[in-house]
């Protein structure tokens, strides 16, 4: 199995995951439109009112450094920073074995 996935921990600044929630919304049209994006989606964290967490899987490793280094993906990047209120963290993952794959 070739698919890879991320779970991506967005800190938003204090009272604004909404507003953070809202601006991510924007990528959903482009990775719509890509081959190799399976599956991209936000998530509100139920103990932390100003978390958010993001899964993404893909095809590849190759599906997901297309993804990152897309047209559309660093002024989307940009455009979150009013939002956020701390570093993203970054967790790699190789799927093995369950429901939907």
């Amino acid at each position: 199995m070739s698919q890879v996935s991320l779970i991506v921990k967005l800190v938003a600044a204090d009272g604004k995951r909404a507003d953070l929630a809202t601006a991510f919304s924007a990528a959903y049209p482009h990775v719509a439109k890509e081959d190799g994006t399976r599956y991209y989606l936000l998530h509100e964290d139920m103990g932390d009112a100003n978390v958010l967490w993001i899964y993404e899987m893909y095809e590849s490793a190759e599906a997901q450094a297309a993804h990152g280094a897309a047209e559309w993906f660093k002024p989307f990047q940009k455009s979150l920073a009013p939002f956020i209120g701390g570093p993203a963290e970054f967790h790699g993952l190789k799927p093995v074995g369950g429901k939907g794959l």
